[in-house]
C-alpha cells in the first residue's frame, strides 16, 4: 500500500513538472482565445451530435489535444471569478485584483503548483497541452478580431491586424500576409492530425459492440464538421482556383441558458392563453349575436316626415336646415 501511494505521488509530481514546463512557454492570452474558439464554433455542435453536456471530456480520448483536461491553464481559468469589469477574484486564495492581467500574473507567481486537477489512479489522464500552440490551426486571429470589433475583448489583442488589402473574394482567410503555401499546407496537416486523434472512428472501442456503428457515425460527423470548420480554410489559392471557405463558415447550435428556457416557457404559455381566450371570446360573441339578431324583413328605415321626397328639394331642404339656419338650442 505504501509503495502504491509512493508511486502515485511520484507520477503526480512528474505530471506537475511537465505541466509547469509547458506553461512556462505558453501564452495565456492566446490559450484563452483558442478556448473561446472551440467553445463558440465547435463544441456546441459536438455536444448536440453526441447528446451530452460536455463532449470535450465525455466523447474524446485522453490522447486528444483538445480534451478539456489537456488545457494546461484549465484550473487557473476556472479559478478566476469576474466580479465586475474592474474587479477579479482568485478563487484559490480569495485575493481580489483590478484586472484580469494582474490576476494572471498572480496565478503565475503564486499558484503554479496548482495547475493540475485531481484525478483518480485509474483515470486515463490527458497530457498537459498548450492550446496556444494550435491557434494558427484554429484561426484565433480571425476570432480575436471579431471579438474586438464587437467590443467583447478587453485589453490589447494578441495579434497584429491583417495588413493585406481585401481581395475580390472578401477578407483574408488562411493565407494572410506573407504566409507561404508550404506553411498553409503544414497547418492543414496539423489540423487533420488533430481531427484524426480526437474523432477518428476507431478511437473509442477496442472490441466491437452493437452500438459501435452508431458511435462511429457520430464521430465521423463531428470529424467532418471539424475538417470543414477549421481545416478547409487552410488552402492556397490563385486566380484559377475557387477561394477556400472562410473560417467558422458553418453554423453551430447555441445552447439555451436557464433564463432563455424560462422566457421560452413563459412565451409559449402566454401564447396558448391568448389563443384560447380569443377563441372563447369570439364563441360567446357569436352566440350572443345569433340569439339577438333579427331578419332584414323586420327592419324598416325611419324617414323624417318633414323631409321632401324629391332629390332636388331634399338638397335644398338640407342646405336650409343644416347650413343657413341651423337649429339653435335654447339657453335656460
Amino acid at each position: 500500500m505504501v509503495g502504491a501511494s509512493t508511486s502515485t505521488s511520484t507520477r503526480n509530481d512528474l505530471r506537475l513538472a511537465n505541466a509547469q514546463t509547458v506553461a512556462a512557454s505558453c501564452s495565456r492570452a492566446k490559450s484563452r482565445i483558442a478556448h473561446s474558439v472551440l467553445y463558440t464554433h465547435f463544441w456546441p455542435y459536438a455536444n448536440a451530435v453526441f447528446q451530452t453536456q460536455n463532449a470535450s471530456t465525455a466523447a474524446v480520448p485522453a490522447s486528444c489535444p483538445l480534451h478539456a483536461y489537456a488545457n494546461v491553464f484549465r484550473r487557473h481559468e476556472n479559478a478566476k471569478h469576474k466580479l465586475n469589469i474592474h474587479n477579479w477574484k482568485c478563487d484559490i486564495c480569495g485575493k481580489a485584483f483590478s484586472s484580469e492581467a494582474y490576476l494572471d500574473a498572480h496565478l503565475e507567481r503564486r499558484h503554479m503548483h496548482q495547475l493540475l486537477h485531481e484525478h483518480s489512479e485509474d483515470d486515463d489522464v490527458p497530457t498537459p497541452t498548450c492550446l496556444a500552440d494550435h491557434c494558427d490551426v484554429l484561426h484565433c486571429q480571425v476570432h480575436e478580431h471579431t471579438l474586438a470589433s464587437q467590443g467583447k475583448l478587453q485589453g490589447p489583442t494578441s495579434y497584429a491586424p491583417p495588413t493585406r488589402p481585401r481581395s475580390a473574394h472578401g477578407p483574408p482567410t488562411a493565407h494572410v500576409g506573407t504566409i507561404s503555401c508550404r506553411e498553409v499546407g503544414r497547418r492543414y496537416q496539423q489540423c487533420e492530425a488533430i481531427a484524426n486523434a480526437c474523432f477518428g472512428s476507431h478511437h473509442n472501442h477496442h472490441h466491437h459492440h452493437a452500438d459501435d456503428d452508431d458511435d462511429d457515425g457520430k464521430a465521423d460527423a463531428v470529424h467532418n464538421f471539424f475538417m470543414a470548420q477549421f481545416c478547409a480554410p487552410h488552402a492556397c489559392t490563385d486566380a484559377s482556383r475557387k477561394p477556400p471557405p472562410k473560417p467558422f463558415s458553418l453554423p453551430v447550435p447555441r445552447p439555451l441558458t436557464a433564463a432563455a428556457r424560462v422566457r421560452r416557457f413563459l412565451f409559449g404559455s402566454l401564447s396558448v392563453i391568448v389563443v384560447v381566450g380569443l377563441a372563447y371570446y369570439y364563441y360567446v360573441m357569436l352566440g350572443h349575436v345569433a340569439a339577438t339578431s333579427v331578419g332584414r324583413g323586420d327592419l324598416k328605415r325611419v324617414r323624417d316626415a318633414r323631409r321632401p321626397k324629391s332629390r332636388l328639394n331634399e338638397l335644398m331642404w338640407l342646405a336650409k336646415t343644416k347650413l343657413f339656419f341651423p337649429k339653435r338650442h335654447k339657453v335656460y
